[in-house]
Formats: C-alpha cells, sequence, structure tokens
C-alpha cells in the first residue's frame, strides 16, 4: 500500500530520530520519544515509529535501575515515575502485538537472504520495473 503525505512525513521523522540517535549514540533520550510521538500522530500505526518508541523507553526504564542501582525491576516499580513508565511500554507492546509484528527468527531471515542471492528473479516485481522503465523512457 502507498503511503499518504502525513505517513510519509511520519516515516521521515522516525528517520530523523534514528539518524540523531545514531550520531549522538544516545540511548533513552527523550528527543527520540518526542520524534516517535509526533511521527505517531501523523502514523498512529507506524510500527517502525512504535518500535523504536518502546526500545528507547526501555533504555530510559534501564537508567532507572541503574540509577536507583536495583537488578530488580520490582524493586523500581514500587516508584511512580518508573511504574508509568513501564505501564505504557507493556500499552505500546500490546499495540505492537495486536498490529501483527513478529520477529523473524535468524535462521528463517538467513534462508531468506541466501533465497534472495541465489533466486533473485523470485522478488524482482517486473510490473513495476515495467512501469518506471516507461516512465523513464517517456521522459527522453
Amino acid at each position: 500500500d502507498t503511503l499518504s503525505l502525513q505517513q510519509s512525513i511520519s516515516v521521515c521523522i522516525v528517520d530523523l530520530a534514528k539518524g540523531y540517535e545514531n550520531k549522538f549514540k544516545t540511548k533513552g533520550d527523550t528527543f527520540v520519544i518526542n520524534c516517535c510521538n509526533k511521527a505517531l500522530e501523523y502514523y498512529p500505526n507506524n510500527i517502525n515509529a512504535l518500535l523504536l518508541k518502546v526500545e528507547t523507553m526501555k533504555q530510559q526504564f534501564d537508567n532507572y535501575m541503574k540509577f536507583y542501582k536495583t537488578e530488580n525491576p520490582n524493586e523500581v516499580l514500587k516508584i511512580e515515575e518508573p511504574q508509568k513508565l513501564f505501564s505504557e511500554m507493556e500499552k505500546i507492546y500490546m499495540q505492537i502485538y495486536t498490529l501483527g509484528y513478529r520477529t523473524m527468527p535468524d535462521e528463517m531471515y538467513i534462508n531468506w537472504l541466501l533465497t534472495l542471492r541465489t533466486e533473485p528473479e523470485k522478488y524482482i516485481n517486473t510490473e513495476i520495473n515495467t512501469n518506471f522503465n516507461n516512465i523513464k523512457t517517456d521522459k527522453k
């Protein structure tokens, strides 16, 4: 399915957040959360925005555990802010699951990559390529 203009903007905002995270080597940064929230305003089911947001929140929760010098999450969950964070994380995890997202097992991914290399014609959409080539030749 094609993306609307708003959905495309959402994808760009997530790319911005990932670029920021990569460039500044941050984990759990509020800028990333703010970008994800803005992206989700434009495209509420943007799975990449949801995944990035919940990963960032998980890092924030881990930071709480470090701050309170504990490895037991139950100790941190007695405190209001981490408890709110954890509750929101649970909601996002459920939303991700409800949308049908599943992590691909490593073995399946490796097999797919091998098939992509050995049988590339299987993954070529000739209709798209033909239409793209027609567009290019029409402009000449």
